[in-house]
């Protein structure tokens, strides 16, 4: 910015050059003295093509710290989701706390990566780890463009040590265990959230978001356009993760009917309800006065609630996803129909996350075969 200067010996002309903060001050590029605009402007652009080059900067004097502050604030805080920014804001705390004092210009791939090396050891799994390094790599990628602190991004080729975990167990249940469980309370606001689990494999969060206006009851069809973020009080309506989670689910007669009977339900509660029934969306999943429940509540009512009423097996919610999944796969619907159903990318996430239910699959596939010899 080129401005004038009062000085003991008049007006002068000058120029500033913010450089972001360092050591959580704010830190700027300045000089004055010249004695016409004229001057100051070639000294301007001379300092800002300097800094450019690298000869000159100082803005990768910048901590780490005070980098990831500037780095939420103007980019996560202005273009994440709100679970986006709860993921990040946890792994930023992480690095500050790690890597905070480094220096922008200091962090270098060998230190990166020998802290990556560190909490492999430390039992931090690989999935935790990509976690970290995407959020990490993608601050650093601002930080090259378009602030220009640093001129290359040290994560660039860092690695993550490949671990021999074990394969996360997918936990099901049974029909039965399914119907035990729904005898166990009498909340028929939570019963339907239950039933559309266990019937389409949605999301919690996809289930709590659901309205009437995305249930086609004459086309036995539910369309999954939101997620529900509920945080402190404030409801809001989010848009889905991927566009693969963006889908028509069909549904059977068996859901269809359970549907009907809560749409009626509700039409009776918002009689008696009248004007303080909550009438801002119109929604499947709600308490008795419209408004919605928010997934932690369901989370809560299961291993909080459930076991009080006499639940004595392990559950949750999301089980019921996993169940729903795993009795398709098992009876041998097509993998490309599941993988649409449940919002997957492609098959082989599918596959790679259920991949307890495909042993049963090659044994239905060698007996299908023996009939047809036979």
């Amino acid at each position: 910015m080129i401005r004038k200067f009062d000085t003991k010996k008049g007006v002068r002309w000058g120029f500033v050059i913010e450089l972001g903060k360092v050591d959580g001050k704010r830190r700027r590029l300045q000089e004055r003295g010249f004695f016409t605009k004229k001057e100051a402007q070639e000294a301007y652009h001379k300092a800002k093509l300097e800094l450019e080059n690298g000869r000159t900067i100082k803005n990768g004097e910048i901590n780490l710290s005070d980098f990831l502050d500037e780095w939420y604030r103007n980019y996560v805080e202005l273009n994440c989701k709100h679970h986006t920014k709860l993921s990040y804001s946890n792994i930023i705390k992480q690095l500050k706390k790690d890597l905070g004092h480094f220096k922008l210009k200091n962090l270098s791939p060998n230190i990166i990566q020998k802290y990556i090396n560190e909490k492999s050891k430390k039992g931090l799994s690989a999935n935790s780890l990509k976690n970290f390094k995407v959020v990490f790599k993608t601050a650093l990628k601002y930080a090259v463009h378009p602030c220009e602190y640093i001129k290359n991004n040290p994560l660039q080729n860092i690695t993550i040590p490949k671990k021999n975990e074990r394969v996360k167990k997918i936990e099901t249940i049974t029909l039965e265990e399914f119907d035990f469980i729904l005898s166990l309370f009498k909340q028929k606001h939570y019963k339907i959230a239950f039933y559309i689990a266990l019937h389409t494999g949605m999301r919690e969060s996809e289930i709590c978001a659901l309205t009437w206006e995305n249930v086609s009851l004459d086309n036995n069809v539910i369309y999954i356009k939101h997620n529900l973020i509920y945080h402190k009080g404030i409801i809001e309506l989010s848009t889905p993760k991927s566009k693969s989670s963006y889908r028509e689910i069909s549904i059977g007669d068996t859901l269809k009917n359970v549907l009907i009977n809560e749409k009626n339900r509700q039409s009776d509660l918002k009689k008696e309800y009248g004007e303080y029934y909550y009438k801002e969306f119109d929604f499947v999943c709600c308490f008795n006065n419209g408004r919605p429940i928010p997934p932690v509540t369901i989370s809560k009512f299961c291993w909080h609630d459930l076991p009080k009423k006499g639940l004595n097996f392990k559950f949750n919610f999301h089980m019921l996803r996993h169940t729903h999944v795993t009795l398709l796969l098992e009876a041998g619907a097509n993998i490309v129909d599941i993988s649409k159903r449940i919002g997957h990318k492609n098959t082989s996430i599918t596959l790679d996350v259920y991949s307890h239910a495909t042993k049963k699959m090659s044994e239905n596939t060698v007996n299908i075969f023996e009939k047809i010899l036979k």
